[in-house]
């Protein structure tokens, strides 16, 4: 019964390619490979950030008037989102300028969000979207207590990572120590469960809400159903912080 487990999770787990996803690379070696990640970024497919649900859930939090920063924005998937839904304006930011598909209507900044003091003014912003990103870097907590300092207090922070409590996740885990979301071929380098991710933040946030997005169970045949997007089948969890107020 164990071999009924173990064949087909290492078959998958051993499909690393490292041509979708960009390679872990520390602060020095970006800058030779800028054009080689810009690349990667647009050619991922971002098809489902199209969910109507991660529009829905900005909508929720964030009021059309707010000022909104996007840290971590990649080659610009969720400005499009924002503006969709009536924010205008938004700010964004990465380590480096990978913008493809869109620009922020009223800033882009780069810098290091595991090591340097962001550069914005205490409580600049009503709310903060980071999405897969925390997972990549080096100084998560570093990281938490910017996004609360540059907060108003009250603000909302949405962010997203790879759900470990998948039920693919629990299973390769337990017979593998693995995460399949975490393989060689990418940057992925830090997990997160709801209990750590609150933990690690709650000096500065309170964690207000939690959702899964992107139902499967990605193996062979099985991929193809929909699954719930729910905790054990979400491939991706979305937390909401609120900074607290006092």
């Amino acid at each position: 019964m164990l071999e009924f487990f173990t064949r087909p999770i290492s078959l998958f787990m051993n499909n690393d390619d490292p041509q979708v996803a960009p390679p872990y690379l520390e602060r020095s070696e970006r800058p030779s490979q800028h054009g080689r990640i810009r690349d990667i970024y647009q050619k991922v497919n971002y098809g489902e950030l199209l969910n109507p649900h991660i529009a829905s859930l900005f909508s929720k939090y964030f009021l059309r008037s707010d000022v909104i920063l996007d840290l971590g924005s990649s080659n610009g998937r969720i400005f499009p989102i924002l503006n969709s839904i009536g924010i205008s304006t938004v700010h964004g930011a990465d380590i480096a300028d990978y913008l493809t598909l869109g620009r922020p209507s009223a800033s882009f900044k780069t810098f290091d969000f595991s090591t340097d003091r962001f550069p914005y003014d205490d409580e600049s912003f009503d709310g903060i979207t980071s999405i897969e990103v925390i997972e990549h870097l080096e100084n998560p907590y570093h990281f938490l207590r910017e996004c609360a300092r540059i907060l108003k207090p009250g603000g909302i922070l949405i962010l997203s990572t790879p759900n470990p409590d998948h039920i693919f996740n629990k299973i390769s885990f337990f017979l593998h120590g693995r995460f399949y979301r975490f393989l060689d071929g990418n940057d992925h380098i830090m997990l997160f469960s709801d209990h750590i991710l609150s933990k690690g933040a709650k000096k500065f946030f309170n964690l207000i809400a939690r959702e899964y997005m992107f139902g499967e169970l990605p193996y062979r045949v099985f991929s193809r159903f929909k699954y719930p997007e729910n905790r054990f089948f979400g491939r991706t969890a979305f937390y909401i912080l609120q900074k607290k107020q006092d």
